[in-house]
């Protein structure tokens, strides 16, 4: 589902040749924050830092999707864009500003899909869970909220599923009495 890659339950790799490229480009925007001759470069190298793509592969958060962090982060951002369409207004005018409207309004429309999926737990656990199907905490919310809604045959599926996966996940087990019960199993 859209927007891509952002689920409730994130998957998170650490190591690997994707943090040795962002330490890599830390580096380089931090050597360009210090030592750029234009104003412009150094803040949006500065903003950049800051940037959470940039601090989700970089600083070792648990959960660095979830908005808490990314409203701190999104400082970077802000400055950034801030920097660069001031430069690219002072090159290119009208045609500046029109590409900044058509990108603000394309990540305006972004961002009411993403919460009309966030506003209601069924589909936003189900998207967490399609975008992560061996993830063990969308199963888990997933199938409680699938219990909360009458919906036993589903919860037991995705449960049922998921034990196939991982037979030892106990919380699972749990779910799976729990629809028993409910079921009167």
């Amino acid at each position: 589902a859209f927007p891509l890659w952002l689920s409730a339950d994130p998957e998170l790799m650490y190591g690997g040749w994707h943090w040795i490229a962002a330490f890599e480009i830390a580096a380089i925007l931090a050597f360009v924050a210090i030592f750029a001759r234009s104003r412009a470069w150094r803040l949006s190298a500065a903003g950049l830092l800051c940037c959470p793509i940039l601090g989700a592969l970089v600083v070792l958060v648990a959960e660095p999707v979830f908005e808490y962090r990314a409203y701190v982060m999104g400082l970077g951002v802000a400055l950034t864009a801030g920097t660069l369409c001031d430069a690219a207004w002072r090159r290119w005018g009208t045609v500046a500003l029109a590409s900044s409207s058509i990108a603000v309004l394309a990540l305006s429309l972004m961002t009411m899909h993403r919460n009309d999926l966030w506003k209601h737990p069924i589909p936003l656990w189900e998207d967490a869970h399609a975008k992560s199907p061996t993830k063990k905490r969308p199963v888990l919310n997933l199938s409680a909220q699938y219990l909360l809604t009458g919906r036993k045959l589903a919860a037991e599926n995705i449960l049922l599923e998921s034990l196939k996966v991982h037979p030892g996940f106990r919380a699972a087990h749990v779910n799976l009495a729990a629809v028993y019960i409910e079921r009167g199993d």
